[in-house]
């Protein structure tokens, strides 16, 4: 079990080699951040994010770092209670008044 949600079986619990393997428009209207060296399952991960509509106050993890809910997918799974949850190592930068910008859908392996 994990996020209080069981994961499919192809998918690994963590993977310290996971990088952002698929993207999509982003969708207007949104906020879009990017992240640098965000962490999520043991995997360093930089690049731009849809934050989820659910993300309504900023977080904190057990060690202080900001987290942050992201519309994004591990190894193709999703929670279905709430949106994976990156943990921000560097500060993260709201991307304004974007167009045609491709956010990061799926963490994974190829």
């Amino acid at each position: 079990m994990i996020e209080d949600e069981e994961q499919p079986i192809n998918a690994p619990h963590t993977d310290s080699e996971a990088k952002a393997i698929d993207w999509d428009l982003a969708p207007s209207g949104r906020t879009v951040i990017e992240v640098k060296d965000a962490h999520y399952r043991k995997a360093v991960i930089s690049g731009l994010f849809l934050v989820a509509l659910n993300n309504k106050h900023e977080t904190r993890n057990k060690d202080g770092h900001k987290t942050v809910e992201v519309e994004c997918s591990w190894y193709g799974w999703q929670p279905q209670k709430r949106s994976l949850r990156l943990t921000l190592i560097n500060a993260e930068e709201v991307v304004a008044d974007y167009e045609n910008i491709e956010v990061v859908k799926n963490i994974g392996r190829k």
